[in-house]
């Protein structure tokens, strides 16, 4: 009986191996392997930003910054703000001259005079247009400058000769004195030369035309140097420095 076991156990494993052996390999299931499902996704690219318009130009954008302080860009011979000339000529007078509105070319200016005109004393004020009309890379700048405004001769002394009497028939002289006035209009026409961004030397000449506003000029009056009683040349020669 044990005999019969052992060789029952030994058929057993002697033939399983080869038996195992002409089985079929099993096919995998269908689908196999399975893809893995996605766990991040790309998200989608932004929408792209509209184009921004460009402003439009503001032509009164230089001139809204000015009133508000900001000042533009001075062209050669108009970054100076104060002047002092001596005049020689007609007249003959010392002027000061003070920027009152900045601009990047055609500035303008106010004028004080003092010294005499017409041989007499004589005080001034005047308002004047500065353009610079040609400058360089060495300092040098070609200024003109129109401007206008008045002469005045305080105590100016008048000699006339009255009419005739109704008695007697003769004329009689008389005399006085009174303020005597002259509305001008020149031109300025200088070289300027810049040492320095704030110092400059300026040498000129001022042609012109007074014409009498009120006052007696008299019968006694300098003919040499007047047209009639109500006009006078200006022509005169001028220097000083810009500050």
């Amino acid at each position: 009986m044990m005999r019969v076991a052992y060789l029952a156990v030994g058929l057993v494993i002697g033939v399983a191996p080869a038996a195992l052996a002409q089985q079929p390999a099993l096919a995998p299931p269908p689908g196999w392997p399975s893809p893995l499902p996605a766990l991040y996704t790309q998200p989608p690219a932004p929408p792209a930003a509209p184009p921004v318009a460009e402003p439009p130009a503001d032509p009164l954008d230089g001139r809204l910054g000015t009133l508000r302080g900001e000042l533009p860009t001075p062209a050669p011979g108009q970054q100076h703000w104060v002047a002092v000339n001596l005049i020689a000529g007609q007249p003959f007078a010392a002027r000061v001259m003070v920027k009152v509105l900045p601009r990047e070319n055609d500035s303008i200016w106010v004028e004080a005079y003092g010294g005499s005109a017409l041989f007499d004393g004589m005080y001034g004020f005047g308002v004047r247009l500065q353009h610079t009309v040609w400058a360089n890379d060495r300092g040098s700048r070609i200024m003109v400058a129109p401007g206008l405004g008045v002469h005045v001769m305080p105590d100016w002394w008048y000699y006339d000769q009255g009419p005739p009497r109704r008695r007697g028939g003769y004329f009689y002289d008389y005399a006085g004195r009174n303020p005597l006035v002259y509305a001008f209009g020149d031109v300025d026409v200088s070289w300027l030369y810049d040492f320095t961004p704030h110092v400059g030397f300026e040498l000129g000449v001022k042609v012109g035309l007074a014409g009498r506003l009120s006052g007696r000029v008299g019968a006694d009056y300098p003919r040499d140097v007047m047209w009639g009683k109500d006009l006078y040349p200006i022509l005169a020669v001028y220097s000083g420095l810009r500050f």
